[in-house]
């Protein structure tokens, strides 16, 4: 649902409990001229008609139908019903007679008595949800002072408060793109089946795909609110410390929603000012901690060679971007890390990645991230025969594709198919290639539903990161849906895998230990078309979830307790 804005001043919005968060109140605006530069502030004519277009239901409160924007008409060219309730007379003299005269706040009550005083609200609701068109409703006859004396005190009292969440991540659904923003629905899906009761939530991400730097809209993920903003596309747009545009939208938001607490996955695209306005709103935020953004200008800790990157605790010795000053690289890691120090809380997402930020200095918990919540499909099995190899994590340089490409044409190989998943192209668009005589299928990314059907037609995932993964969920999803792995010795990424049980753990110094696992497989189809034994005590993301939920549960008891 999208945030209302309610002209003058409202005694409705300390009413409204826990949906006071999607009402804005603006002073009364006599020049037309000053509306216009009050809606281009925070909204405009085309958001306002995209909002009714997503409502199932448009109520209009009208004081002055000469100066207040329409959108009951503005639903009725969606086909969208409308309840339009008159607070008065058609008049507009006595509007303006009445609208000299609010200071003493008795205009407050205008919206909540008018919903008071109208007994039978919900069959005019579904009325007009019935007839599909412009209900009217007139409460012009009702004097606002028998309103205020005669509804005031039978309004009912408001339930107590949720507790009120923001996520900022890079992405958010539907565009599903990386593990880190998995991790992130996987955890709201659950808060949103098991405590939809505790919590208000809602989301700031970055508009993938979308050119126009500065715009943004509003939308919603199962009913919660979701705030997307085109983010300068630019070089070197994932390193970049901030972007002052994307801090006056986030404080916009801020202002929206009025969370109690904003947690913090990748600030990628979004920029470290994200936690600086908490900060200084004294808005308390946590981070998890995915990659290594915050303490390295390679946040894959692997330069553009492929080589490793090491972390520092001085910040001085961290190595730079080509083409980035020393001093811009300093300040960066400066300003990210006194970010990152000002959270309430750190969570990394495994015990190994815990230990990397350590040695850049900066404590941290650690709360393990689960096996996503995909169900598995029936598996398909070849229909050529053929091993069918895959690769899931893109073709950026730290998830090792190139690797693959080097093993593949090293030997002659008979048995094998290989597909990759290139995330920079769109859902179904393929390209196919050989490899040395290995056939190779490059595909687009692919929603969740999509993921499992393709993990089905599969035998073996093959994870060859060069850089330290801070868990490796696609390994541990590969598992869960009954495939091999062949994992990176280097990080988290290989550590639910079972050698020659499972799957294989590799070096990725070069291609020649991945080349002779392919061989094996080669040489053994029968062997590697069958599923490995079912991992056993494998962490699911809903066990990780419900840890999340009680650090938020304990972290509110604890606020509610302190004198």
């Amino acid at each position: 649902m999208s945030p209302a804005r309610l002209k003058g001043r409202s005694r409705l919005i300390p009413r409204a409990g826990s949906c006071s968060w999607r009402i804005a109140e603006t002073d009364t605006i006599s020049r037309i001229s000053h509306r216009w530069e009050t809606l281009s502030a925070g909204v405009s004519l085309p958001l306002l008609a995209q909002t009714a277009a997503m409502c199932d239901l448009v109520i209009q409160f009208v004081e002055d139908p000469d100066r207040q924007f329409s959108m009951s008409s503005e639903a009725a060219t969606f086909g969208i019903p409308a309840l339009l309730v008159r607070l008065s007379s058609p008049n507009a003299s006595s509007n303006r007679k009445y609208a000299a005269d609010r200071s003493d706040g008795k205009q407050n009550l205008a919206v909540s008595g008018a919903l008071a005083a109208i007994s039978d609200m919900p069959s005019l609701i579904a009325s007009a949800l019935q007839a599909g068109s412009v209900e009217v409703v007139d409460v012009s006859a009702m004097h606002r002072g028998q309103l205020l004396s005669e509804h005031s005190s039978s309004l009912p009292e408001p339930r107590p408060e949720r507790k009120k969440i923001m996520f900022a991540n890079v992405f958010f659904a539907p565009q599903v793109i990386g593990g880190a923003t998995r991790v992130l629905m996987d955890n709201l899906d659950y808060c949103l089946d098991n405590h939809h009761n505790d919590y208000d939530f809602a989301a700031f991400c970055a508009d993938e795909q979308n050119d126009n730097a500065g715009s943004w809209r509003l939308d919603n993920y199962r009913g919660i609110p979701v705030f997307r903003i085109a983010t300068p596309q630019e070089l070197n747009m994932d390193w970049r410390a901030s972007n002052e545009m994307v801090a006056a939208r986030f404080l916009i938001a801020l202002e929206a929603f009025k969370p109690d607490l904003v947690h913090i996955h990748c600030l990628q695209r979004l920029g470290v000012a994200v936690a600086e306005v908490c900060r200084e709103r004294n808005i308390p935020y946590f981070v998890t901690l995915h990659d290594a953004w915050w303490i390295s200008d390679y946040p894959f800790l692997t330069d553009e060679t492929g080589n490793p990157v090491e972390v520092e605790a001085d910040t001085r010795l961290q190595a730079r971007l080509p083409g980035v000053g020393c001093e811009t690289s300093l300040l960066r890691g400066e300003r990210l890390r006194t970010a990152l120090l000002g959270a309430t809380k750190r969570f990394a997402v495994s015990a190994r990645f815990a230990e990397v930020y350590r040695q850049a200095g900066i404590e941290c918990s650690v709360v393990e991230n689960g096996s996503s919540r995909i169900t598995p499909q029936p598996r398909s099995g070849s229909r050529d025969g053929r091993i069918n190899l895959c690769h899931v994590g893109g073709l950026e340089y730290h998830k090792g594709a190139y690797l693959i490409e080097a093993a593949l044409r090293m030997n002659s190989f008979t048995n094998l198919n290989f597909t990759i998943v290139d995330l920079a192209r769109g859902p179904g668009e393929e390209t196919r290639t050989v490899w040395g005589t290995t056939p190779v299928t490059i595909t687009g990314k692919m929603s969740t539903a999509e993921i499992a059907r393709f993990y089905a037609s599969m035998d073996v995932l093959v994870a060859p990161s060069t850089w330290p993964e801070s868990f490796g969920l696609v390994t541990r999803e590969a598992l869960s849906h009954g495939l091999w792995v062949i994992a990176s010795d280097r990080g988290a990424m290989g550590d639910p895998v079972e050698p020659d049980i499972n799957g294989f753990v590799v070096s990725v110094d070069d291609a020649t230990h991945l080349a002779n696992v392919f061989a094996k497989i080669d040489q053994e189809p029968a062997r590697f078309g069958s599923s490995p034994p079912a991992l056993k005590g494998l962490r699911l993301v809903d066990e990780q979830s419900k840890e999340i939920e009680q650090i938020y549960r304990r972290f509110f008891e604890a606020i509610q307790v302190q004198p």
